[in-house]
């Protein structure tokens, strides 16, 4: 196993966590791969969404980096490039890693900076500030785990006050990510709960709409039952006094499903 942590030149942490290739039975596969950005409301990177996730994805043949973004007072464009600089140094790397295709995965606010980076990779600022070509930032598809999409009614305020450093919703707008897909938006998967009282299930049905009219490809899976911030819904990631009041066994084949989409796409 390849285990080590990375420091990003633009700031940031990327932690690796890929299965070596056997000798045994040929060390010159390559595998697929997912860059995870945990969420925490650009206040905070979210331990259980980090590590237990890269854990899940190893054991169904996909390496995984996990990805400690700049939180406030760092604002928008740095975990952008963070995120961008991630997944080129991952695309570069790729003889070493033993990887192929890669896909970005986010949860809450993590999943608003993974599909900032499917939306934006295109951008003139990403190339110019790193200094490589744009393909190197597009995923090869998102994996968007009850994700802040939206600016409008049913926005997280509190992600978009971290990102942007401003209560004006004004100010919000550029970052209301379903005004910004696009034919050159990657294939999507997201899944969310209709009970999700701190981002609403809207934010993932506005972003399907708007993958829907760009014609993309896209697989979506709304629970029913669930806060907000579920991860796995296991007693490994779920808080102790809470075991068994908010852990939700039904979205537990959530992970299963990505691993195959990441594998598919």
């Amino acid at each position: 196993m390849i285990h080590e942590r990375i420091v990003l030149p633009h700031g940031g942490k990327l932690t690796a966590y890929c299965p070596d290739n056997l000798t045994e039975i040929g060390d010159t596969r390559d595998w697929p791969a997912v860059l995870i950005c945990p969420g925490g409301a650009y206040a905070m990177v979210s331990q259980r969404e980090g590590e237990p996730i890269a854990m899940q994805m190893m054991a169904r043949d996909v390496s995984a980096f996990v990805l400690e973004y700049d939180v406030a007072p760092a604002r928008y464009p740095t975990q952008l490039l963070q995120a961008a600089e991630a997944l080129a140094y991952i695309r570069e790397n790729k003889e070493r890693y033993h990887v192929d295709k890669v896909s970005v995965m986010g949860f809450s606010a993590g999943g608003h900076l993974a599909a900032s980076l499917g939306t934006k990779w295109q951008e003139e600022l990403l190339s110019k500030e790193l200094c490589k070509p744009n393909e190197l930032f597009r995923p090869d598809s998102l994996v968007l785990c009850y994700p802040v999409i939206t600016a409008g009614a049913f926005t997280h305020a509190g992600s978009m006050e971290n990102v942007t450093g401003s209560t004006d919703p004004k100010d919000w707008e550029a970052h209301s990510l379903e005004n910004f897909v696009t034919e050159k938006t990657p294939k999507t998967f997201l899944w969310h709960t209709w009970a999700d009282s701190a981002v609403p299930v809207e934010n993932s049905l506005l972003f399907a709409s708007a993958l829907r009219r760009a014609g993309i490809t896209t697989e979506m899976h709304i629970y029913p039952y669930g806060d907000h911030g579920l991860s796995l819904s296991t007693e490994r990631v779920t808080f102790p006094e809470e075991y068994y009041s908010s852990m939700v066994p039904a979205v537990r084949n959530w992970i299963e499903m990505a691993a195959r989409w990441i594998k598919e796409v």
